[in-house]
């Protein structure tokens, strides 16, 4: 669910999308449009960068959390090993 800071910043990106479609065509400022197109293909590749790192940090936080219940695995059986030695 959006929130209304999302859901602003949205209208304010599509209101500045529509202020340089209007200065194009009202007054030929081709500058401004070409401007505002480049900012936002370079936004995407940032945004694309960003969440292809918050991607590789969840997985390695994901291989470090299964190396842990593994290695607690591991230990619980060794106790459980130890202590029916023990009982025998």
């Amino acid at each position: 669910m959006e929130t209304d800071i999302d859901i602003q910043t949205i209208l304010q990106k599509q209101l500045q999308c529509v202020k340089a479609v209007v200065d194009f065509k009202n007054s030929g400022k081709r500058e401004r449009l070409q401007s505002y197109l480049s900012k936002q293909v370079e936004q995407k590749d940032s945004s694309k960068t960003t969440e292809n790192e918050a991607i590789s940090q969840l997985q390695n936080q994901v291989e470090n959390l299964e190396k842990s219940v593994e290695n607690k695995f591991s230990l619980i059986l060794k106790i459980i090993e130890t202590t029916s030695q023990k009982q025998s």
